[in-house]
């Protein structure tokens, strides 16, 4: 039996497909995503979920408990999304670099300064932070197919709070894939069977490159 969870504050979404899962009957509510923490954590082995009315009865060996429940119809209907462009990423190299980037980041802001702003180009991947004091950026020259094409280009920024916990939720996660889809101001990643849908900042993102020196231009230089 395969369960679904939804969780979102509007300007994020996060879709969760729970594989496994042992269900009296079908299971279709509203609860407070705190409170089902507590629970899961307090259940032990098997985990038993049961719908009495709106409320959820969580049972597993020497523990049961009864969560307060609300009408699922109340709950807000997930964007319908039109993709226009897609990614297919190296997990471990795209995961390990959003750990780097995030550093660079202004934190609880909306302003491009808070995102980390992803370029693709028929020349590969690029990504960069910055929050005015510090700058980071990542290439990535062979993550395109040998046939991709300027009209398959695009530029997008991703709030770095909501990039910082799709990695931290995947931790241990042993899938080698990710899925980037963009539309006009959404960002999906999909990875393994978690799913992150995030709005996207829509300002301009700052010019940075002029402010990075190019290899052949330093006098010293430094590999470790």
């Amino acid at each position: 039996t395969q369960g679904r969870l939804i969780a979102t504050h509007l300007d994020s979404w996060v879709f969760v497909v729970m594989p496994g899962f042992a269900l009296k009957d079908e299971i279709n509510t509203t609860i407070n995503a705190v409170q089902l923490e507590k629970a899961l954590k307090g259940a032990k082995n098997d985990i038993i979920l049961a719908q009495d009315g709106h409320d959820i009865k969580v049972v597993s060996e020497g523990f049961k408990v009864t969560l307060n429940g609300l009408p699922s119809e109340d709950y807000p209907q997930s964007p319908t999304l039109k993709i226009t462009n897609s990614l297919t990423l190296d997990s471990e190299k795209f995961l390990a670099a959003i750990t780097r980037l995030t550093y660079s980041t202004i934190k609880e802001d909306y302003s491009s300064l808070s995102g980390v702003h992803i370029i693709v180009s028929p020349t590969g991947l690029e990504m960069a932070s910055t929050d005015g004091s510090r700058l980071s950026r990542y290439r990535d020259k062979c993550v395109l197919p040998p046939s991709s094409s300027p009209e398959q280009s695009f530029e997008v920024t991703i709030p770095a709070s909501y990039l910082d916990k799709f990695v931290k939720s995947l931790k241990g996660t042993k899938d080698s894939n990710v899925l980037l889809e963009v539309t006009e101001d959404w960002a999906s990643l999909k990875m393994a069977n978690v799913t992150f849908l995030v709005k996207t900042l829509q300002t301009q993102y700052p010019r940075y490159n002029h402010l990075i020196p190019e290899y052949s231009t330093c006098k010293y230089s430094l590999t470790f």
